[in-house]
């Protein structure tokens, strides 16, 4: 568990693709999670990240999703 509160999420399976990235699970138990993962930054500039989506396979009325967010990079 996170010091918020925020259960940590582990995949069972995870792809990294240019424009997204995919994460798998098995099963997930009621609360709030949070995945973290790393990207690098190949230029410097103001980009908008998307929302976020996240849904059951097999139960799509079980779902949540993310505010967008503005992300900065700065030169070093």
């Amino acid at each position: 568990m996170a010091d918020d509160g925020t259960l940590l999420y582990y995949p069972n399976f995870f792809e990294i693709r240019e424009d997204r990235v995919l994460a798998f699970r098995d099963r997930l138990y009621s609360g709030k999670y949070r995945f973290e993962y790393y990207a690098r930054a190949v230029c410097e500039g103001q980009f908008l990240a998307p929302p976020s989506k996240v849904a059951a396979m097999y139960f799509p009325g079980i779902q949540g999703f993310t505010a967008a967010s503005q992300l900065t990079i700065k030169a070093r």
